[in-house]
């Protein structure tokens, strides 16, 4: 049968498309320039372990520096040039086979092996999943209520509050079972008593839903459900959630200080009861940038410490030089060599692409570097992409991961780059500075009337700050911090 339509035939076109290659390269420059200085260096000395061409170079003690760059691949290809062979007698065969030529008689001297360091025996810290799990094996309960507590336990965040549905524990669940084979059915009734038992487990208040049931759950551990306390937060919460201690004090028919006494002891309770087995390792940050004041000037400087200098191997240029190799074994070499310059060019790049970004924070930052936190200028990436003639992604991860030391401390280099709103005389002011300005203005309310979200923009717009009230209440919430009638305090 003949196809008649000519939109439905198959032909071939000639044409030109442009478009980016993505080669390794590029994705290596890429892949580096985001990296910040930790992750930098096990980045190079992974590659050092893994491409033989590289050597760290100590003090470029007579070997090609990270100049080699400039050499060419064609030369790392094998063009031979007269080179001297390394003698048989130049090896140190002390330094290599010490261990093997030994005469056997050993003195009493001490035997400098390397030992496995101080954190290999250290003490893993219990997570609270851990915690949790080790007590589920200690209760005696059904199968189905079991593998539904270990969901219960799986789902909790670190604060120790479940976040999720009993109903999608249970379609979770279901799913589970089905997927492992197993001849169980779960109900929501199960679901239920695996919460409880959850409840019931070490430290008080977990698997809780909210904060009032975390408080109550605390409550009946101790045996306090029938206190003022646990009637308080099982009756009243909303009400105690706003502050309005008189309605609470009418409603149990006592005096307002009788409900403080009760709201100070509610305070005692942990909030919070995941968080200590929280790990709370240290998270290390080591500046990518220093920058000094020295007179009236700024100097930058790379910070390159714990970052192996490298340099091209001159013995396997020597034997890639030779011709004296297999094909395969010169294939071999020739990648790694192109490899090795590719990562030689993109450290070379990331590090002047930094720098240059650094040079436009200097001279637009300099207030800020001069006077603090009150004079950060507004600056986009998008403006510094332009001035270096870069695209704004590579602006991006020039300063994502990165942190600078200068005269105001330890900063990351994207706090630099904020928005501004304008003032009424032109001038730009930071979202940082709009930010210290809303939270001051809440610090100094009367917490007896405080200011609405409108308040607050009023008295921004009388200052000369162009600001809207949705703003206003989106800059308030990412500090975290209450709407007036949360923060209003009755008495």
């Amino acid at each position: 049968m003949v196809n008649k339509n000519p939109l439905l035939r198959q032909n071939l076109q000639v044409g030109l498309v442009q478009k980016l290659a993505l080669t390794p390269a590029l994705l290596q420059k890429i892949e580096l320039l985001k990296l910040s200085h930790l992750e930098l260096s096990d980045f190079v000395k992974n590659e050092l372990m893994q491409n033989p061409v590289l050597e760290e170079d100590p003090s470029t003690r007579g070997s090609e520096s990270a100049a080699a760059t400039e050499i060419s691949l064609e030369e790392a290809a094998g063009k031979s040039d007269a080179t001297q062979d390394r003698s048989f007698e130049d090896i140190d065969y002390q330094a290599f086979f010490g261990e093997y030529l030994d005469s056997g008689q050993r003195g009493l001297g001490y035997e400098d092996y390397e030992r496995p360091g101080f954190e290999t025996f250290a003490v893993k810290p219990t997570s609270l999943y851990e915690h949790l799990s080790w007590q589920l094996g200690l209760e005696t309960t059904t199968p189905v209520v079991d593998l539904a507590a270990q969901e219960i336990v799986g789902n909790l965040n670190s604060e120790g509050y479940l976040e999720m549905e009993l109903d999608e524990i249970q379609a979770s669940l279901q799913e589970r079972i089905i997927r492992e084979g197993l001849n169980l059915s779960v109900g929501s009734a199960d679901v239920e008593e695996a919460l409880r038992v959850v409840q019931r487990l070490d430290p008080p208040g977990i698997g809780a839903r909210d904060l009032r049931e975390c408080l109550m759950l605390q409550l009946q551990h101790w045996e306090l459900s029938n206190t003022p306390e646990y009637r308080i937060l099982r009756d009243h919460a909303e009400l105690l959630e706003q502050g309005n201690l008189e309605a609470i004090a009418e409603l149990e028919d006592c005096s307002i200080e009788d409900v403080r006494v009760v709201l100070a002891r509610i305070r005692h309770l942990n909030p919070k009861p995941g968080l200590q087995y929280e790990s709370d390792a240290t998270i290390y940050i080591q500046p990518d940038v220093y920058i000094y004041k020295m007179g009236q000037d700024y100097v930058i400087s790379l910070n390159e410490d714990g970052l192996p200098k490298l340099h091209l191997s001159s013995f396997y240029r020597r034997i890639l030089k030779s011709g004296q190799m297999m094909k395969e074994e010169k294939k071999f070499l020739r990648e790694k060599f192109r490899n090795a310059v590719e990562l030689i060019r993109n450290l070379d790049h990331r590090k002047r692409t930094i720098y240059r970004v650094c040079e436009i924070i200097v001279q637009e930052q300099r207030d800020f570097l001069d006077k603090g936190i009150a004079h950060l200028k507004p600056m986009l990436l998008k403006d510094v992409a332009d001035r270096l003639d870069l695209h704004t992604s590579t602006v991006s991860r020039a300063v994502t991961n990165k942190w600078v030391h200068c005269p105001q401390g330890i900063i990351e280099l994207r706090n630099f780059f904020t928005l501004g709103f304008k003032r009424d005389g032109g001038e730009d002011i930071s979202v940082y500075i709009l930010k210290k300005t809303i939270s001051d203005l809440i610090e100094k309310e009367e917490k007896r009337r405080p200011l609405s979200d409108s308040d607050i923009t009023q008295k921004l717009n009388n200052e000369g700050i162009e600001i809207k009230r949705r703003t206003v209440a989106k800059y308030r919430e990412e500090m975290e911090i209450p709407n007036s009638r949360e923060r209003r305090v009755k008495t």
